[in-house]
């Protein structure tokens, strides 16, 4: 089941972008194991930049994680199937600012649009670890000698929001094989037809 989603942020110095695609494999009635990978465009304003020069070369403005999801959906129907799924995996930051931990976990529902169609929507709760070290990666360091990191961002604390994205179901279900259906046995004579199958061959 591959998935494909957009996110966007806004705040007054910031505006982040995310893109993610992901697969998964039910291995299991309704409980699937996947992969998702996520890559996060942070565009910081003219007026921080200003008063914070070369602060895009110091502080993150790329981030890249791989994670791992497990996913289980407890009911399962054409139109609406909800479910909970949590994950765990690295997050990189450009600019030399170090590998992390990021962990992911929340509610949602499939909504069938058509088709193997559907839309993703739900709410994810996330987080990076260690926070501290973390949130020093977004600190900016004046030029000037002796004075104190800036923190620009609480990044990596306690985080929720929207999810959206469009899923893709591949594969169907397995039908029941008739009678009529199976390959003949040479050795044995044609099975006689019942009456709601000789109506169905003059339909």
């Amino acid at each position: 089941m591959p998935t494909f989603g957009l996110g966007f942020g806004y705040s007054q110095d910031l505006v982040s972008l995310s893109f993610g695609l992901g697969g998964s494999y039910f291995v299991a009635d309704g409980f699937s194991l996947g992969l998702h990978v996520d890559d996060e465009i942070l565009l910081y304003s003219k007026s921080l930049k200003g008063d914070l020069p070369d602060l895009e070369n110091q502080i993150p403005t790329n981030v890249f994680s791989l994670t791992p999801v497990a996913q289980w959906v407890f009911v399962r129907r054409p139109r609406f199937s909800p479910y909970v799924f949590a994950g765990m995996g690295p997050v990189f930051f450009n600019n030399d600012n170090g590998v992390f931990g990021h962990w992911t976990a929340g509610p949602g529902a499939y909504i069938g649009v058509g088709g193997p169609v559907s839309i993703d929507l739900g709410v994810a709760f996330s987080g990076l670890f260690p926070t501290g070290q973390c949130n020093e990666s977004f600190e900016y360091q004046p030029s000037a000698t002796g004075v104190d990191p800036i923190p620009v961002l609480d990044y990596c604390s306690f985080r929720w929001g929207p999810r959206l994205g469009i899923v893709l179901a591949l594969g169907g279900s397995r039908r029941e094989t008739s009678q009529r259906e199976k390959p003949a046995d040479p050795f044995l004579p044609p099975p006689e037809e019942s009456p709601e199958d000789r109506a169905t061959d003059l339909d």
